[in-house]
């Protein structure tokens, strides 16, 4: 009798695995999400704005996490296609501020200076996008928000 059982629950088992792999092959391949190699509209809409933090007000930041980005000196510095400055340490971004963000491609990491987002090549280090946080919101179309030169002030978080 426990044979008959078995066999059972191994029949559903295997019903339910040639179900689940005949369907899969019908997925749209739209579903994968697909590495960024710039920075996105969602990418800048992630970050909460003009919210209380600490009695105060902030700019920009991740409200749930309670983190505020202060503005930061070398705001403006970063000119995409050139390398990193030799004297601007190797400073990845928080993991909340990852989590926030689109996945980007293999071989670059985002790092964040106050409220600038930075994408760097790991290999040459050359900046390849820029995204300046405090600035207004982004466009619809689908352009990339890209950092002011002229903005640099404030102290770093």
């Amino acid at each position: 009798m426990s044979w008959k059982i078995e066999l059972g629950a191994l029949t559903l088992a295997l019903g339910t695995a040639a179900v689940f792999s005949a369907l899969s092959q019908f997925a749209p391949a739209s579903t994968v999400p697909q590495a960024a190699t710039r920075f996105t509209d969602h990418d800048s809409e992630a970050f909460d704005r003009d919210f209380a933090f600490e009695g105060g007000t902030c700019d920009v930041g991740v409200r749930n996490r309670s983190v505020c980005f202060r503005k930061s000196p070398l705001t403006g510095t970063f000119v995409k296609g050139e390398p990193l400055p030799r004297w601007v340490p190797d400073s990845p971004a928080e993991f909340s501020v990852i989590l926030n963000t689109d996945l980007k491609a293999s071989g670059l990491s985002t790092y964040r200076f106050g409220q600038t987002l930075v994408l760097i090549d790991r290999k040459s280090r050359n900046v390849v996008d820029v995204l300046d946080l405090a600035a207004s919101a982004p466009r619809s179309t689908g352009t990339m928000v890209v950092a002011d030169s002229g903005t640099s002030q404030g102290a770093m978080q």
